[in-house]
């Protein structure tokens, strides 16, 4: 076996949106699914969110890390994180900004939107078995 041959597969993570609680998958008007698909773990774009929250941790050190800010680190990691997205949310199918993702995210909805996002970027496998 040659380590170099040993690379991920995918370099995206899909999170195909289900009713919380159950195995229904949630789908737009229009029939397909939604799906919110983020950047992996080993790729740049998510370590630039880890590198800008650690870099955040260390310039705010001596300030105490709450619980709150625990929750609010996370949650700007997943937004930074998404690639893209096809979701209904108001009634329409908004443009992925970070700003509308902060939104939804932040909404009533958005924790099990989020733990369901979170949980998929948890569970992923970035390589087959050989």
């Amino acid at each position: 076996m040659d380590l170099s041959n040993i690379v991920p597969t995918s370099d995206e993570i899909v999170v195909t949106l289900k009713y919380p609680g159950t195995d229904k998958v949630l789908d737009n008007d229009d029939g397909t699914p939604m799906t919110i698909t983020l950047y992996a773990p080993h790729t740049k774009e998510y370590k630039a969110g880890i590198y800008e929250q650690a870099n955040k941790r260390i310039k705010d050190q001596q300030k105490e890390f709450t619980i709150q800010d625990w929750e609010e680190s996370t949650t700007e990691l997943l937004i930074k994180a998404i690639k893209d997205w096809d979701i209904t949310f108001g009634g329409k199918k908004p443009k992925l900004t970070p700003a509308k993702a902060k939104e939804v995210f932040n909404s009533k909805a958005g924790f099990w939107i989020a733990e369901q996002v979170q949980e998929k970027v948890n569970s992923f496998e970035a390589f087959t078995p050989a």
